[in-house]
């Protein structure tokens, strides 16, 4: 069911994050604009998103996160919610997301792009 996943970081400015992965860090640009970006660093992508409702402050803990890929999300979220695991939906322009945490609270999201 989980086909993949990249980290997630929320900053204050997507520009200034981006330039400093790929000028200083040495990161690919995969997908670049003002709303999410993501970074190749070699093996591992880096979504970079601006600061939002669902995510701890940037540079706090809780501004990098963990998203895993799907192809199915409804599918995903009804096997899961039957093992016990609880789901906050969001729907973007791009992607539907189902949050949810593991016993402990960390916070992780199942991600399927819309075509």
């Amino acid at each position: 069911m989980i086909r993949g996943g990249r980290a997630l970081v929320y900053v204050s400015d997507v520009a200034r994050a981006v330039k400093f992965w790929v000028e200083v860090m040495g990161a690919k640009l995969v997908v670049g604009s003002p709303q999410w970006s993501v970074l190749d660093l070699g093996g591992i992508e880096l979504a970079v998103h601006p600061k939002s409702e669902h995510a701890a402050a940037p540079g706090v803990a809780g501004a990098i996160g963990l998203g895993l890929d799907v192809d199915d999300i409804e599918s995903a979220v009804a096997v899961y919610a039957n093992r016990g695991v609880t789901f906050e939906r969001v729907s973007t322009p791009h992607v539907e997301l189902a949050y949810f945490g593991d016993p402990d609270g960390n916070r992780f999201y199942l991600a399927q792009p819309k075509r």
